[in-house]
């Protein structure tokens, strides 16, 4: 909404926004304003998208170094039951 508007009328919201260069409903065109603002945001929201690079990707399977520790903490499960059970 730059240049020169010479005359703004919105006959469904409030009349007269803008008359011979002037602002005659400035609450209309605060909102005016903002409303072409979101739009520019909006526009440029997906283009500066960020991602976290620490949290972990949620649709990926689980990684490698995931399984390993996993079958690790099993056996080292199993390895503490076989020296109880040695130990009687």
């Amino acid at each position: 909404m730059s240049g020169e508007i010479i005359d703004m009328l919105d006959e469904a919201n409030g009349g007269w926004i803008i008359r011979h260069k002037q602002v005659v409903n400035p609450e209309r065109w605060a909102e005016l304003q903002k409303i072409e603002e979101d739009k520019r945001t909006a526009a440029k929201a997906i283009a500066e998208q960020v991602s976290s690079p620490t949290a972990p990707d949620r649709t990926a399977s689980p990684s490698k170094v995931d399984v390993l520790e996993k079958k690790v903490a099993g056996i080292e499960g199993k390895l503490d039951k076989i020296l109880k059970a040695l130990d009687k």
